[in-house]
């Protein structure tokens, strides 16, 4: 396992009642937050690794062969550089069909770390490149843009956050929205954990937590 790069992680999480103001204020955008484990993935030199957001090894789940020949196939990546996706990991829920589906929401990495530059949406660009511009939602629960058949992009959203955070959290694989600042960008190198503040969750209750 090469050094991992530890992915940012929301300091906060908002209720459902305050989307509408963060949607006003222009200044975010929202993807779905899936219910599954983080697990950031590493590419360099033909070899693909995923590991947890605490940067250990997933103890439930061992990448198939053909799931890691879906990722060297995508269509933007350059063989010569290195790369952390970041992603989520569907492995919490249920449903048989979409189990251990990955699904792509930001890139830590192309080449050299996103140190300071570029922004969240020159990042999210930059992702959708990477993964070959998809434009079809998964025939499954509609939650991503399909890329192949265990690969998926969250997609974007730059207004009404309460229609998309409503639109899904009656499928056990997401549980809400995750905002993110447009003009926000990595602050931090990476080499331990750590929290930011342009990115805030806001989620359905479960007996956990109250969003």
């Amino acid at each position: 396992m090469p050094k991992v790069i530890f992915p940012p992680r929301p300091k906060s999480a908002i209720p459902p009642t305050e989307l509408d103001y963060y949607d006003k204020t222009g200044l975010w955008i929202a993807q779905y937050k899936y219910n599954g484990a983080r697990a950031p993935i590493h590419i360099q030199n033909g070899q693909v690794n995923m590991c947890d957001r605490h940067g250990g090894q997933l103890r439930s789940y061992s990448m198939p062969i053909n799931t890691e020949k879906q990722i060297l196939a995508l269509p933007g990546l350059d063989k010569s550089k290195e790369y952390w996706l970041d992603a989520e990991l569907l492995i919490k829920t249920s449903a048989a069909d979409t189990k251990q589906k990955i699904i792509f929401f930001d890139v830590l990495q192309a080449g050299n770390y996103f140190f300071l530059k570029p922004n969240q949406m020159t990042r999210l660009a930059i992702l959708d490149e990477i993964c070959g511009h998809p434009k079809q939602i998964d025939p499954l629960r509609g939650m991503g843009l399909s890329i192949s058949e265990d690969l998926m992009l969250a997609p974007v959203f730059d207004k009404d956050f309460v229609t998309h955070f409503k639109e899904k959290i009656q499928f056990d694989e997401c549980e809400g929205l995750m905002l993110r600042k447009r003009d926000s960008v990595i602050d931090n190198f990476g080499a331990k954990e750590y929290e930011i503040g342009w990115m805030v969750r806001c989620r359905k209750p479960n007996k956990n937590y109250p969003y």
